[in-house]
This record gives C-alpha cells, sequence and structure tokens, in this order.
C-alpha cells in the first residue's frame, strides 16, 4: 500500500493478526522468514512467537514507523524492517537466503507478467524446500468487475489525480504462475480471498 493510501485509510494500519498467518504456518518449519508487503507489521508479533526471525519488507514509510512503533523491543535482534519496493529487495537478495516467504494481499498490485518475475525472485531467494505462502484476492471479489478492465484478470481503479491496479486469481491460475518453481501443497478459497502454501521444487535451478 502507498502512504497516499494510508492517509486516506488510516484503520488499515490497524487490526489484529490475520487468519491467513495462523493457517500457513501450519505448514511450515521455523527459521528466516521474508514477509513482502509487511505493511504495518499485524502479524510479525505471531511470527516472533512461532520461532522466526522475520525479515519485513514495505515501501510505504507510513507503514513501516507504525510497525517499527508497534514491536517496540521486541524487535530488536529478531526483525528487520526494509522500506524499499518488493521486487527491488528481492533482487538483492543472496541465493537461498530464506526457509519462507510469505504475502498477504500484496500480489494483486502486479500483472501477471510482472508476477511471473516476482515468483522467480522468491524462489531464488528460497533455501531448498523453503515455503511460499501467499493469500490473494479471488474473481468472486464484488470489486472484481468495477474497475476499468486491463486484462482478463485485471482492473485498474481511479481516485482523484491517481489510481491503483488489481489482479484477481483462480486457483488454476495461482498453481499455473508457480509450474516449474514450487509443488502445491494446499490452496483453498475463503470467501472472496484464495491462500495458497507450496514449497520449492529442488528440481527446478531458476536464477
Amino acid at each position: 500500500m502507498s502512504d497516499e493510501i494510508y492517509r486516506h485509510n488510516p484503520e488499515w494500519l490497524r487490526g489484529g493478526r490475520s487468519a491467513f498467518s495462523g493457517w500457513w504456518t501450519s505448514f511450515s518449519n521455523k527459521g528466516r522468514l521474508l514477509e513482502l508487503g509487511c505493511g504495518a507489521g499485524r502479524d510479525i508479533p505471531f511470527y516472533l512467537e512461532l520461532g522466526f526471525c522475520v525479515t519485513g519488507v514495505d515501501y510505504s514509510k507510513t507503514a513501516l514507523a507504525r510497525a517499527k512503533n508497534s514491536l517496540g523491543d521486541i524487535r530488536e535482534g529478531k526483525v528487520v524492517l526494509v522500506e524499499l519496493e518488493l521486487t527491488e529487495f528481492l533482487m538483492k537478495v543472496e541465493p537461498q537466503s530464506y526457509d519462507a516467504v510469505c504475502s498477504n494481499l500484496v500480489y494483486g498490485g502486479f500483472t501477471l507478467n510482472e508476477l511471473k518475475r516476482v515468483f522467480r525472485l522468491v524462489y531464488r531467494a528460497l533455501k531448498q524446500g523453503g515455503i511460499h505462502a501467499y493469500c490473494v484476492r479471488s474473481l468472486t471479489d464484488p470489486h472484481y468487475l468495477a474497475g476499468e478492465k486491463l486484462g482478463r484478470y485485471t482492473r485498474l481503479y481511479k481516485h482523484g489525480a491517481g489510481g491503483f491496479l488489481e489482479t484477481y486469481f483462480t486457483p488454476k491460475l495461482c498453481k499455473s504462475l508457480s509450474q516449474g518453481l514450487f509443488e502445491t501443497i494446499k490452496v483453498v478459497e475463503v470467501r472472496d480471498l484464495i491462500w495458497v502454501v507450496e514449497r520449492k521444487d529442488a528440481k527446478c535451478e531458476v536464477y
């Protein structure tokens, strides 16, 4: 989320732990976790309780300031927060650095072509057998048909002088994005969302 969107929707900086965080972590061993688009860090305390060492990445200065304030002293030595666009961060990461990579309602901000590149970078960042978990909006979301059509799955929403795009997904589309990179463990539809957890496929070497 951009700083502008957070300024117009301050309530998005609040809220408790997501249900998605409790679901995907049941499939993962602990270790080094990279959260892409960590926002205000609402799930980070839970990840720390589970034993993860967390790197949170977000390009919103507003959200990261809230995360640093809410985490306080508990983040010392256990959490690294980075203000950077996630693709830029992934390009700088050493190969096989993380045991898990997760994102919650972040990948919708990319086109499908952009996501293919993101997934390859996630693959590169994960250790062998590492977990990739993400939550995205499905085609059943009522906003799907409201925006300007940019492609079969992507819509543009305008507000004021700016706007944002949102890509929507199906379980089949999620699996196709991961083909040749990740082995699907489980895909579930929860209301208007899709939750995905998958494992790095050791047979593929995309660097």
